[in-house]
């Protein structure tokens, strides 16, 4: 169990440092505990936006 937690930690932890690096340190504390804790929320949301461009850039291929 702790080893779980330990990962799921660590992949939070990388999430938060890419966001820190892309942002340029501009993340308050609130928003950073937000995305060490909830970052399955914003890889899911960041996955379906990915996918529903995807969809929508290969369905506007096939209107020319």
């Amino acid at each position: 169990m702790l080893t779980y937690i330990n990962y799921y930690l660590i992949t939070g932890f990388v999430w938060l440092v890419l966001h820190e690096i892309y942002l340029n340190g501009k993340l308050d504390n609130g928003l950073r505990f937000r995305l060490l804790v909830f970052w399955p929320v914003t890889v899911v949301a960041w996955i379906i936006g990915f996918v529903a461009a995807f969809i929508e850039a290969f369905n506007n291929d096939k209107e020319l």
